[in-house]
């Protein structure tokens, strides 16, 4: 079985989202590491949307039919194998279709 649920027992609180901490910024990665490191994963969970709102981020990604799903066992495998992750985003289209 997959060690990232022990790996999360590491985090003891989440701070707090704010215009002065957001997780997302490059510049964090270069106060802590001295340099741009692989920390920010945006998982996208499906292609399939009926919408095309114009905010969406992966609205040029959307497809009819979504491809061959990646195994969970796989995705956390490739998680723990990044050791500076400091976020993870779950999006994706309209995942009711």
């Amino acid at each position: 079985m997959s060690s990232w649920k022990g790996r999360s027992k590491t985090m003891n609180t989440l701070e707090k989202i704010t215009p002065n901490f957001d997780p997302w910024e490059a510049y964090m990665d270069i106060e802590q590491h001295g340099k741009l490191t692989l920390s920010n994963i945006e998982f996208t969970t499906t292609t399939l949307c009926n919408m095309r709102c114009a905010h969406c981020a992966v609205g040029y990604t959307l497809q009819t039919k979504d491809p061959v799903a990646l195994p969970v066992e796989l995705f956390i495998q490739r998680l723990e194998e990044i050791p500076q992750l400091r976020s993870l985003s779950i999006t994706g289209g309209e995942p009711m279709l």
